[in-house]
This record gives structure tokens, C-alpha cells and sequence, in this order.
């Protein structure tokens, strides 16, 4: 097992993404601006919302690029639900690195999912605050107070935290990781193939 790809061990409870009460999110985006948020949820420029894509790999996250590139559109990659607790900050925020390295031309959207750890996303800004880091957001679902202190400490670092992640398409329960990235961005979505 290489560097950036996972283990596996993405899933706990029913596996889903997380949600909770936090609306107003800022994009982590390199690459051409693609997200205009604001208090009532993300909207794309093109005025549909995001279509985000769990990757478990850099080859999750190329074919997800890749994709995106052949359709002119941008790209929101989140990382399995809660990969920030168990696999930390450190893989992702380089899957992410070598993915915009290697497709420029993308507006790449990155979203570390922490779960409910409190103590992933301290870990994750402590990490993304030293120099020449890659930009990222953290997905964070626990409760509102401890939610409203991260985000002071995310926002004073120029850091997003996201609390509402919409549901993507998990990569890793598709065979051919480019395909369903295709299909998932023009919304042609076979049953199945969508986190819930």
C-alpha cells in the first residue's frame, strides 16, 4: 500500500456522510474559481449545486480530474466520512497536492472529512497552517458549540470548516473510477453508486 491510497478502513457506524447545522461554508478551491457560497448553501457559477466525489486514492482523485477536465467543469473531491480521525490530514492534503499538480486546469475543491473528532480538525489546522501547505476545507459534524470554537480557530487560520456535506459519489464502490465520474458529473447516476 503506497502513500496516498487508503487502507480501507473508511466506514464506521452506517458510513454516510455526515450531516449538521452548518450552512455557510468557503470554498478551499486551486485552480480556476468555481464556488460561489453563501448563507443559504453552495451554488456553482454555472447555478447548479456541487457534485462531490469521495476519493480513497490518488487514482480516485485522478479519475475524478480527469473527468472533470473532459466535461470543462470543476471538481469537489471529499475524502471517506471520518478519514480525518483515522488516516489524519497529512495524506489527503498530499493526494490533493499531486492531483492539482497534475491537472492545473481543474478548480479542485477538497474537503477532509473529520466526523465528529474535534481532535482530527485540531490536527488538520495545526497541520494546514504551516507554509506552502495545500488549501483544503475540513468537514467537521459534531455539536454546534464545539462546531462554533473550531471554526473561530479555522477561520482566524483562513481555513473553512464545512459542516453540511452533500452526498457524493463513493468511488470506491464503483469498477471503473472514470466512468462513474463522468456519469456522476453530467447527473447520470446509476442507483446504488451515490452515498446517501
Amino acid at each position: 500500500m503506497g502513500l496516498l491510497q487508503s487502507d480501507g478502513r473508511h466506514r464506521h457506524g452506517d458510513g454516510a456522510a455526515r450531516l449538521n447545522h452548518r450552512a455557510a461554508i468557503r470554498p478551499a478551491v486551486a485552480g480556476p474559481p468555481a464556488f460561489a457560497f453563501g448563507g443559504s448553501g453552495p451554488a456553482l457559477d454555472w447555478g447548479v449545486r456541487p457534485r462531490p466525489i469521495i476519493v480513497h486514492s490518488l487514482a480516485h482523485a485522478r479519475a475524478a480530474a480527469e473527468a472533470a477536465t473532459a466535461l470543462g467543469l470543476p471538481v469537489t473531491l471529499h475524502s471517506a466520512p471520518g478519514a480525518g480521525a483515522y488516516a489524519g490530514v497529512a495524506w489527503f492534503e498530499r493526494l490533493i497536492a499531486a492531483t492539482r499538480a497534475e491537472w492545473p486546469s481543474v478548480g479542485v475543491t477538497a474537503v477532509l472529512d473529520c466526523g465528529d473528532a474535534a481532535d482530527a480538525v485540531m490536527a488538520a489546522l495545526r497541520w494546514l497552517k504551516q507554509p506552502d501547505r495545500t488549501p483544503l476545507a475540513l468537514g467537521y459534524s459534531g455539536d454546534r458549540q464545539t462546531a462554533a470554537r473550531l471554526d473561530e480557530m479555522a477561520s482566524a487560520l483562513g481555513i473553512t470548516l464545512v459542516g453540511e456535506l452533500a452526498p457524493g459519489l463513493d468511488l470506491h464502490r464503483t469498477a471503473d473510477p472514470l466512468a462513474a465520474s463522468r456519469m456522476w458529473l453530467t447527473k447520470a447516476v446509476p442507483a446504488g453508486m451515490a452515498s446517501e
